[in-house]
């Protein structure tokens, strides 16, 4: 125990103190001032923090290590035994730092004769209290303080929730995506379209809230687990999704391409427009990914089993679509009236309906077979036994 430490209490070696601690986690005195800890007793720590502050005004360590000596002095004044100790860490602020000041603080622990059983801690702000858990595997700590610039609190609190919410978004990869992913692919459509790249992202974000708002991620989810593992297992059936996907767009263009096209007309004889401009492309869109799905993504046998639902499929996707032309084609032109509505209706009704009569056929068929199979294999096994 060097001379500072005397101006309190004089001790013997079984006397217990408390212990005054300054941590500069960050290694500012060591960067600034070439002043490596531990620094001990009152008149060290105030000739370094005042070299500091000559040296720059603006360190927060300084007032830190003048907030510990305030601290010891009071401590002093009340007879109690204590000391004042200022470690340092490293630039390199993370385990590098943290290593070397604990070593510091065991190095003092182990080479005093007097016993710390409890401990004041004095910092600068939230990066060095991040060691209080390490601190307090070796000596109590009963108070903690934070000594900083009356201005710079908020701003230090914003530093460090920034940089630890950056953190959080370079290692969560969902994060990431989100976070870094969506503004990247902002950022190209921008520089590839220009303005136009606006109209796209807000199209893109419709899409995404539409399928929030009506809970469709698990059909979106399972798309892309077909088409993922149409990509992996190197099927033909990828081909097809890649047309679909290709007719879907000229089809959206199309349409799109058509209600700019038109003149003065109202939102209702636009959307008709353009649902009966590009009908028939998403119609050959759904039936071609219906196809890739039912019959080339499957083995033989299920392929058959397939077929007859794929069927009923179709029709629907084709009676729904004919339906749409017949209704977009009443709403902008109706001279003809509602005899073609009338007339896709039945046909649809028609086409559907004989469709679902032909699967119904086919899986009563299938279960016939399964129940003759079933019996004959019970009759194969009573010959044997």
């Amino acid at each position: 125990m060097n001379e500072e430490s005397n101006e309190g209490k004089k001790s013997t070696e079984k006397e217990h103190i408390l212990l005054v601690l300054c941590i500069d986690r960050d290694n500012d005195l060591g960067i600034k001032i070439s002043k490596h800890g531990p620094i001990i007793g009152r008149e060290e720590n105030i000739k370094t923090a005042v070299k500091l502050a000559i040296k720059d005004p603006s360190e927060s360590d300084a007032n830190c290590i003048f907030g510990a000596v305030k601290e010891y002095d009071k401590y002093v004044k009340e007879n109690k035994m204590c000391e004042i100790l200022t470690i340092t860490g490293d630039r390199d602020v993370g385990i590098k730092s943290d290593k070397i000041v604990l070593k510091q603080l065991d190095n003092y622990i182990n080479g005093i004769n007097y016993r710390i059983t409890e401990a004041c801690l004095v910092s600068d702000g939230a990066e060095d209290e991040q060691l209080l858990p390490l601190i307090r595997s070796r000596i109590e700590i009963v108070q903690s303080k934070r000594v900083v610039i009356t201005q710079s609190v908020p701003l230090e609190s914003m530093y460090y929730t920034i940089l630890n919410f950056s953190k959080n978004i370079l290692e969560d990869k969902k994060l990431s995506r989100t976070f870094l992913g969506i503004p990247a692919i902002a950022l190209l459509i921008f520089t590839l379209f220009g303005s136009s790249g606006f109209r796209i992202m807000m199209g893109v974000i419709g899409v995404i809230l539409l399928i929030k708002g009506f809970y469709l991620e698990s059909i979106v989810e399972s798309i892309y687990n077909e088409i993922s593992n149409s990509i992996k297992r190197r099927k033909y059936s990828i081909l097809l999704y890649v047309g679909s996907l290709s007719l879907a767009i000229i089809g959206a263009s199309t349409g799109y391409s058509a209600v700019q096209g038109a003149v003065a007309l109202d939102i209702v004889v636009k959307s008709a427009l353009f649902v009966k401009t590009s009908a028939v492309f998403f119609f050959i869109a759904t039936i071609l990914a219906g196809i890739g799905k039912t019959l080339f993504s499957k083995e033989n046998e299920e392929r058959k089993k397939s077929l007859f639902p794929f069927l009923t499929y179709s029709s629907l996707c084709f009676s729904v679509i004919y339906i749409l032309y017949h209704i977009s084609g009443f709403l902008i032109d109706n001279s003809d009236g509602y005899n073609p509505i009338f007339i896709a209706l039945g046909i649809s009704v028609l086409v559907i309906g004989s469709s679902m009569f032909v699967e119904k056929q086919f899986i009563k068929k299938e279960n016939m077979n399964n129940i003759e199979n079933k019996t004959s294999n019970i009759k194969i096994k009573n010959k044997g036994e």
